[in-house]
């Protein structure tokens, strides 16, 4: 009886082809290698390079996006009628009730007060509208700086509309001034508050022209102010005096209030942010794949002359060059992009135009015939 020993097969892995890695990294800077592996690599790995020069070349206009917060609407200097006008509604609110502005925390709405008083007598002659008479005004040398406005309309869109195209200033004016005005047309030219049962909405005027906006919901003012107003429901006082010691000096409390403000707007603006956000990057993607596709069809038609040495590229394989083309040009516009944020829109296009055009000049054009 003999013992049989089987013979143990030992299999040898394979090294990773880091040859192979690095010499598809010199593809960032060297236009020949590009024509090299697009032709020659599966068409799968083209399409990986097209999806992440994609994601490169949005990450500065997502994040820019990103960073957009509704407090940004009054961090420009103390002068800002918010300042103020946000502060002189607090006091005036505090010792009148008529002034309170409720809102019901299980709803996340707006509840109890609405304010649907219109001018009688405009100013305009040929004045059609019902304009809407602010909730509340704050005026100051003479003129409405801030307005505020409290509806249950339905319809935010019109009256928006109706708000922007109109001026307290003139529905206040007396019967001299009306007959001097009632020719000329006037529009806004101070800042202002609208709260519907829903929907939140303020814009901001600066040197009597519209300079910002914000737009939002109530769902999520209670993660900053948790504790604000009763069990049931709290009011837009409870969240500008939250967390105020009383014997704060004026100066820190007017500074808190309006960090109240700012707090609360960048609540409401939380699902407009997350919106706005997807959106960019998806604007953005679209536009940069897009510039991709067509400098794959360019390249493509670059090559299809009689005399081009490279007409026998087949009609993907010309897309592929345009894919890996793409990834130094994505790097550049992101880091460009983080150190000027007002071009970041164009770098993308701009690097890969230019890197296209090399490779024209070098390699796609047509043999010189003697």
């Amino acid at each position: 009886m003999s013992n049989k020993v089987k013979a143990k097969v030992v299999k040898n892995k394979k090294p990773f082809p880091w040859a192979k890695v690095f010499y598809c990294l010199k593809s960032l800077i060297n236009n020949g290698i590009c024509l090299e592996i697009a032709t020659s690599l599966k068409w799968f790995w083209s399409l990986i390079v097209f999806i992440f020069a994609i994601l490169i070349s949005v990450v500065q206009p997502t994040v820019s996006a990103a960073q957009v917060q509704g407090s940004q609407l009054v961090t420009q200097t103390t002068s800002d009628p918010f300042y103020y006008g946000i502060n002189a509604y607090l006091n005036d609110a505090s010792e009148n009730e008529d002034l309170t502005i409720t809102f019901d925390k299980a709803n996340a709405s707006l509840t109890g007060t609405y304010h649907e008083e219109t001018y009688k007598d405009y100013v305009y002659e040929d004045q059609v509208l019902s304009v809407t008479k602010p909730f509340y005004a704050y005026t100051r040398d003479g003129s409405h700086v801030l307005d505020i406005y409290v509806s249950n309309s339905e319809d935010d869109t019109t009256l928006i509309n109706n708000i922007v195209a109109s001026n307290p200033n003139y529905g206040d004016a007396n019967d001299a001034t009306r007959e001097t005005l009632k020719d000329v047309k006037y529009v806004r030219t101070s800042s202002f508050i609208l709260f519907t049962k829903y929907y939140f909405y303020a814009r901001l005027y600066v040197d009597s022209t519209s300079s910002s906006s914000i737009s939002g919901n109530y769902k999520y003012i209670l993660e900053s102010f948790p504790d604000a107003g009763t069990s049931s429901n709290y009011t837009f006082t409870d969240i500008l005096k939250y967390n105020i010691s009383s014997s704060a000096t004026i100066d820190v409390k007017q500074e808190a209030v309006i960090n109240n403000f700012a707090s609360y707007l960048n609540k409401v603006y939380v699902d407009p942010h997350n919106v706005n956000t997807w959106v960019t990057f998806g604007i953005y993607s679209g536009l940069n794949g897009g510039i991709m596709i067509i400098m794959g069809l360019i390249v493509f038609l670059m090559t299809r002359g009689k005399n081009n040495p490279n007409r026998s590229t087949k009609f993907l394989q010309c897309y592929s060059i345009a894919f890996w083309m793409s990834i130094s040009p994505a790097i550049i516009s992101l880091i460009l992009g983080f150190i000027v944020p007002s071009f970041g829109a164009m770098l993308f296009l701009l690097t890969y135009s230019f890197r296209v055009m090399f490779l024209s000049m070098k390699y796609l054009r047509p043999a010189y015939q003697q």
